[in-house]
């Protein structure tokens, strides 16, 4: 079955040993049988499945930017097997300028490496590149993660994404590269694939094409109609690809229910549920139920009088059977594991009120669990954020409060590794067996309040952090979508 290599460098032969292994010693990779030029490619993909290939290199300078173009396009004009994408510097004088004559040159894509362009992928010099791409359907290839450098972290990714909804990338690599075992074999640094962003994909090592050193593009729908549309009919749909499993790997797995790693239970939000709470909500992220109660007294404790400040505090219990065993009540003293939870209710939820403005008033987070099953802490912390907005407004509908103190928005979710998979809302089952156990609350604008974490079973090392902080940001966010549409909050 032929294959396309949508990821393959190519350099003029004058330059091609030099920038060769320039690009090895970026990335401490011996570069012996790999000089990147043309026929050494021809040479490689000659007898294999590789039937086409996508050529690009990078322009570190912006004045080589029209140069390296111009040695794309010819030799992609020579040789039918490969097809040409475009490079661009951040600092190319005229973009849109050079985008038109790249493409009028036969080039059908772009081709960005941040890392070793030394720019933020999200960079707003960047931002030109993005638009003019989305709006003439070019595909663009990205190197995304190298685990060294910040330039090229996945979350600058989603936030391209965020503003440019149709732009069809592949995140070349999405994790960098490491140098594993002996004789220097390449692996990826993998970060999964928890973005889950349309029109993304990521390049995967492929082990059974016989190339040394290629990563083709394991291409998604959406990529993969793009580039259909770039070379023709002859495209693969279902290109050979082994990806290596790493122990973050997420794709192909579900979970009970048929419920992807990267998504959240069915959760609800329900408002107005007790009659006499200030503000209420009910919190129901799949079978667990937490009910969320605001009470609004005037005053503040002892030691905040005269502050003209007001407080936010809470509360959290169990009720007794809300677990498959009856949880005592905590009549005599409390439980470190409740004065824990609601301190961490309470102080993620004063983050984002203006205490001044409330004056002295506080306001009480009552969030007692009807039924647990995984992620009670961070269905409080939702569902309370949701009782104290409308405990706020309550406030100042009754003219008691001249506008909203509320700032803005606050949420929280879990995320963990089990059985080595990366996994988004544990449920009791996925917790009580996870190896590595989080929580994360965070704010709107994507800003973190509070990261619990811990190896319960083994320790994880810093991409294993990255990854799971990144898909636990896309739970929050699912999850502050969800509380400004029952709220009406900032809309």
């Amino acid at each position: 079955m032929p294959v396309v290599d949508v990821h393959a460098h190519i350099y003029p032969d004058k330059v091609a040993e030099k920038a060769s292994q320039s690009i090895g010693n970026f990335y401490h990779i011996p570069m012996e049988e790999q000089d990147g030029s043309v026929w050494r490619l021809l040479n490689e993909i000659d007898g294999s499945d590789i039937t086409r290939c996508v050529v690009h290199s990078v322009a570190v300078r912006p004045g080589t930017v029209e140069s390296i173009n111009d040695f794309i396009s010819a030799t992609c004009k020579e040789h039918q097997e490969f097809v040409g994408f475009m490079t661009l510097h951040q600092d190319t004088p005229n973009i849109e300028a050079e985008i038109e004559r790249a493409c009028g040159l036969g080039l059908h894509g772009i081709k960005l490496h941040p890392d070793t362009q030394a720019v933020n992928m999200d960079d707003d010099r960047l931002m030109p590149v993005y638009e003019i791409a989305e709006r003439r359907g070019l595909p663009l290839i990205i190197h995304c993660g190298d685990y060294r450098y910040d330039y090229s972290h996945p979350r600058r990714l989603k936030r391209i994404l965020h503003e440019f909804p149709q732009l069809v990338v592949d995140a070349a690599h999405f994790g960098g590269w490491s140098i594993q075992g002996a004789g220097g074999n390449l692996r990826l640094r993998s970060h999964p694939l928890w973005v889950r962003l349309p029109h993304v994909a990521a390049d995967k090592r492929a082990e059974d094409i016989p190339r040394r050193g290629v990563l083709p593009g394991c291409v998604g729908s959406h990529v993969l109609v793009q580039y259909r549309t770039v070379l023709g009919d002859g495209f693969v749909e279902e290109p050979r690809i082994v990806m290596e499993r790493s122990a973050m790997a997420t794709t192909d797995v579900r979970r009970d229910g048929g419920r992807a790693v990267d998504e959240l239970r069915l959760v609800r939000l329900t408002r107005e549920v007790q009659m006499h709470a200030a503000g209420s909500c009910m919190a129901e992220f799949g079978n667990t139920r937490v009910l969320c109660a605001a009470t609004v007294e005037e005053g503040v404790p002892r030691w905040r009088k005269g502050s003209h400040a007001g407080w936010v505090t809470a509360e959290y219990a169990m009720l007794p059977a809300s677990t498959n065993r009856r949880s005592p009540r905590e009549q005599r003293g409390r439980k470190g594991r409740s004065m824990e939870i609601e301190r961490l209710i309470g102080r993620s939820l004063r983050t984002v009120v203006d205490l001044r403005a409330l004056g002295e008033i506080t306001v009480t987070l009552d969030c007692d669990v009807i039924q647990a099953d995984g992620g009670t802490r961070t269905a409080s912390v939702t569902g309370a954020w949701v009782a104290l907005h409308d405990a706020l407004a309550g406030l100042v509908r009754e003219k008691k409060l001249s506008s909203l103190p509320l700032m803005g928005q606050v949420a929280a979710v879990s995320m963990g590794v089990v059985n080595g998979v990366a996994m988004l809302d544990l449920d009791y089952g996925e917790d009580s067996n996870a190896e590595v156990d989080m929580n994360l609350v965070g704010t709107a604008d994507g800003r973190i309040i509070e990261l619990q974490g811990t190896g319960e079973k083994t320790p994880y090392d810093r991409a294993q952090l990255d990854a799971l902080l990144d898909l636990g940001e896309t739970g929050v966010d699912k999850l502050i979508a969800l509380q400004r549409k029952v709220t009406g909050f900032g809309v």
